[in-house]
């Protein structure tokens, strides 16, 4: 309980008037003061205490003290009747009586009764006197006050006490009474704060419906879930048209039949009743779990009144209906499900299965449900189905693991599974992969097939991917496989090429090869052709195609040695018809300038015969020296062509020759010639070398400063240079002169058998048709360059390169 002022349990002012009163009556003095020791109620009292003592401020604290000490004594006192009181004389000489004012154990106040004298006892006027003079009280006044003081006696004082004893005890009662109404006051009045508070604060709707089943109170709660204001609710039934309300399986729910009509109805309570109620302020239902308490009077038999308390359930309510959605969306995918789904204890038994188990095995469920699945599963696999299960057990998942497991008719299946653990159940999901496990070990094989096949074919492969520039057009082509035959054929390894660009490998690349693969790989039309590669050197005959957009491959044999074969079979035809065509001017040639010496021989002959006859000596020896110089041209023309048909069939082991050696060689030869004719020769340095048969080489250039000296014309500064000349085809060799010079008709014709500038001129017109052999046998090539008649010549060689001997030029 609270702590109460004196206050407020005694009527104050009826108080002042009743000790007043006695005070007028008997000339006692009552003073009260309350926990505070505040003066609550005040009456009379001599002259000496208001007059003089409590005048001045330090006999009036004598006297507080006094009375302080009386009250701490009386606070501090205990008597089983639970009644005290003290008698005692206040420093200032005077006696009191002081009653504690006790309620349910709290000093609410004190009665104190005085001042006075008693009777019995003489008054010790030389301590007033002493006092008058201490405190400057005028003496004659103050001893008159306190002679004027009440005396009582003994016997009266305890009479006084008696009656002031039952009015402090009156007081008392009064109090208790005061209080313990307050108390249930003050009780009622925090009950129904707490009622209200609860009322207003619980998240269960409650509502309060009269006999008549209208409501009469709803707490806030109510209002929210049925989206009504407390006005739009008060003096509505359950009864009232306006509600709109349904089971949960959404029939209507009929006003009569709610619980709270129920109850009154019954006298009984409903409990735990689901029904939706329609929210207009959100224009939905509400479900509601309902429990309706009838209130019946003591002695009445019908309830007076009924309560109900309702819970939001909606969110919980469209859990439970999306659990149970789920759980029959589940149960129906359990059992329609292709794959094959079960549930098994952590020790290996199936606890249920789905019916694709029985299209895949041929069991019935019956024979499989209980049974471990370790029986079913291949001998080879129950190690890892038992490693499996121990990952399981362990509240592990078990993913992508595939066993086989023994059919009704005894053929194995292969199946896939997926298991997830959940306490001591392991849910799994698995499919049937037989087909799948089959189709890839025939790819499998296919594959290996395929490898073996592109490893070892004779073929080139590579598989490439086309760049694009910015506007899509190719612009490169990067390597991505090659098999071991395209790394024989070009030379490149495919560790080295792969991922890098053919720009980057091959920087030689023609474009248009890259635009030609580009149509390929982006339209995907084929392509065959035969190409010679310049940065490898080889002949390739190719046919490219696209596996798929942006790709294209190539498969490619090198035909290298077919196309030398073929421009060498070309080469031989070309080289047989030139002989054919040589062979036939040389035999028109040979038949004419062979017979020519042959007419000369017979018609000097006949002449010799006439001569002989006629006996003219002279003419016989000019018939002699005509027939003799006849055989000596033909033994000529013999000699030139036995030399030209050794060219080719005679010859001398092939060697490397310093070119300025076999010159020097050929100047000697002929130097006789040179000097006679006064020709200056002018060999250049830088020759070189020259691999062949050294002494056909010598009498190339040998016939060649003849050929040089005899076309030399009247040249008065007859001159031959010889020296070399770098050009984008190979290194030429030239024999120049500043000769007759040859006219371009003649330039082809001059090479031919018995061709000569001037049939005049000594030789046999053989000597360029057998450097021309020569220089053919060595695989070189000879021409003639001449700006005209009077313009010099100049005679070109060009051999081939010396062959490589350990990597090293022979």
């Amino acid at each position: 309980m609270e702590r109460f002022r004196l206050a407020d349990l005694v009527d104050v002012a009826r108080l002042q008037r009743m000790i007043d009163s006695l005070y007028d009556a008997g000339g006692i003095s009552v003073t009260i003061l309350d926990g505070d020791r505040e003066i609550l109620v005040a009456s009379g009292g001599p002259d000496a205490c208001l007059r003089y003592h409590h005048g001045n401020p330090d006999t009036y604290r004598r006297c507080r003290r006094s009375d302080a000490a009386a009250e701490k004594f009386l606070a501090e006192a205990s008597l089983s009747d639970g009644r005290v009181k003290r008698r005692y004389k206040c420093e200032n000489g005077l006696w009191n009586v002081a009653v504690p004012l006790v309620v349910r154990g709290m000093h609410l106040g004190t009665l104190f009764l005085g001042k006075f004298l008693l009777a019995e006892e003489e008054p010790d006027m030389d301590f007033f006197r002493r006092q008058a003079v201490a405190y400057g009280f005028p003496e004659k006044e103050y001893l008159e006050a306190i002679e004027a003081v009440p005396r009582f006696s003994s016997e009266r004082l305890d009479a006084m006490l008696r009656y002031y004893t039952d009015l402090v005890a009156t007081l008392v009662d009064l109090s208790l009474a005061r209080i313990e109404a307050m108390e249930v006051s003050e009780a009622l009045r925090e009950s129904e704060e707490r009622y209200r508070d609860l009322f207003d604060t619980l998240d269960q709707g409650v509502v309060y419906q009269n006999a008549s089943g209208e409501i009469v109170a709803a707490n806030a709660a109510s209002q929210r879930i049925l989206g009504l204001s407390l006005a739009q609710l008060q003096g509505r039934t359950s009864l009232d048209s306006r509600w709109s309300a349904v089971r949960k399986d959404g029939l209507p729910f009929p006003g009569e039949e709610h619980p709270a009509m129920v109850a009154l109805r019954t006298g009984k309570v409903v409990r735990n009743i689901l029904m939706g109620v329609f929210n207009p302020e959100e224009e939905a239902f509400r479900w509601i779990d309902v429990s309706s308490h009838p209130r019946t009077r003591p002695g009445a038999t019908e309830p007076f009144e009924v309560y109900t308390t309702f819970m939001d359930v909606t969110e919980r309510w469209k859990v439970l209906e999306a659990v149970k959605e789920k759980t029959e969306e589940a149960e129906q995918f359990f059992l329609s499900a292709l794959d094959l789904l079960c549930i098994t204890d952590t020790e290996g038994r199936f606890l249920r299965l789905n019916a694709e188990w029985e299209h895949t095995l041929g069991y019935r469920l019956d024979e499989l449900a209980g049974r471990f699945f370790i029986e079913f599963v291949h001998p080879e696999d129950v190690q890892a189905t038992l490693d499996a299960i121990s990952t399981l057990g362990n509240q592990k998942e078990v993913l992508n693991f595939v066993n086989r497991y023994r059919c009704k008719d005894g053929n194995y299946r292969w199946i896939e599974w997926r298991s997830f653990p959940a306490g001591r159940r392991i849910y799994a999901a698995a499919r049937d992969v037989t087909v799948r496990r089959e189709m890839e070990e025939a790819l499998r094989e296919s594959r290996d097939r395929y490898r073996l096949l592109f490893e070892r074919m004779l073929d080139g492969f590579a598989l490439h991917e086309i760049i694009l520039d910015g506007e899509g057009k190719p612009r490169d082509y990067r390597f991505l496989e090659v098999n071991p035959t395209f790394e024989r054929l070009t030379g490149l390894r495919g560790g080295d090429i792969q991922g890098r660009t053919v720009l980057d490998v091959l920087p030689g690349t023609e474009p248009h090869w890259i635009e030609a693969y580009g149509r390929v790989a982006l339209s995907g039309e084929t392509l065959q052709f035969r190409n010679y590669s310049r940065a490898l050197g080889r002949w390739f005959e190719v046919s490219a195609f696209s596996p798929r957009h942006g790709y294209f491959a190539t498969i490619f044999t090198d035909v290298t040695e077919q196309e030398r074969g073929r421009e060498e079979r070309e080469r031989l035809i070309a080289e047989l018809e030139r002989k054919n065509e040589e062979l036939e001017r040389f035999t028109y040639t040979v038949s004419h300038d062979l017979k020519s010496p042959l007419i000369t021989v017979k018609g000097f002959l006949g002449l010799l015969e006439q001569d002989l006859a006629a006996a003219k000596p002279d003419l016989v020896r000019k018939d002699m020296e005509r027939i003799g110089e006849a055989a000596d041209r033909m033994a000529l023309l013999l000699d030139d062509l036995l030399e030209l048909s050794r060219v080719g069939r005679v010859v001398n082991p092939s060697a490397l020759h310093s070119v300025e050696e076999l010159v020097h060689r050929a100047l000697e030869a002929v130097s006789g010639r040179l000097a006679e004719r006064g020709v200056v020769v002018e060999v250049l340095p830088g020759l070189g070398n020259v691999y062949g048969d050294g002494p056909r080489l010598v009498e190339v250039f040998q016939n060649l400063l003849e050929n040089a000296v005899k076309y030399m014309g009247e040249q008065g500064n007859p001159r031959i240079e010889i020296g070399v000349m770098p050009r984008e085809d190979g290194i030429v060799y030239y024999v120049a002169d500043n000769g007759i010079g040859i006219e371009p008709r003649y330039r082809e014709t001059i090479f031919g058998l018995f061709n000569k500038l001037d049939p005049r001129s000594e030789g046999s017109g053989i000597g360029l048709a057998l450097i021309q052999r020569i220089v053919e046998v060595h695989g070189g090539q000879i021409w003639v360059e001449s700006e005209g008649k009077g313009k010099g010549s100049v005679f070109c060689l060009r051999f081939p390169p010396a062959p490589r001997i350990g990597g090293d030029d022979v």
